[in-house]
């Protein structure tokens, strides 16, 4: 994958979003107990909202513990080749039509192309510095 800017390391060492699940939990739980102690609630919907909250803050464990990620973000020269228009028409109504329109650019690295999409209104250089990871 080319970019034109550097990828940015994911840090996943942070787990505040994983407490913050946790501490609502025990405080919505704390409310459901309380409703089933004042005979509101049946033992068996607080068992179903217990096993909701576990299997939710599993998730919530299992997103916050991801191995971090580290990119290469190796600088390469690209040439310019040109510019590649794509319109897409699609269908999105009763005798109505949207139309998409994207431009992309194109660079030669090596023997290889790279198609990046191109905004509107910007200059692309000759020679650009691509980042391949």
């Amino acid at each position: 994958m080319y970019t034109f800017q550097p990828l940015v390391d994911t840090d996943w060492n942070s787990h505040v979003g994983f407490y913050m699940v946790c501490m609502m939990a025990i405080a919505i739980m704390a409310i459901i107990i309380y409703a089933w102690k004042d005979d509101e609630l049946s033992g068996i919907s607080v068992v179903v909202w217990a096993a909701f909250f576990a299997v939710i803050v599993g998730i919530g464990h299992w997103v916050s513990y991801q191995p971090e990620r580290v990119y290469a973000n190796t600088q390469v020269t690209g040439e310019f080749v040109g510019f590649n228009p794509e319109v897409l028409t699609e269908k999105s109504g009763k005798n109505s039509y949207r139309v998409d329109r994207k431009m992309w650019v194109t660079y030669r690295v090596g023997d290889a192309l790279v198609v990046l999409e191109a905004r509107p209104a910007t200059s692309y250089p000759k020679n650009v510095i691509l980042y391949k990871n």
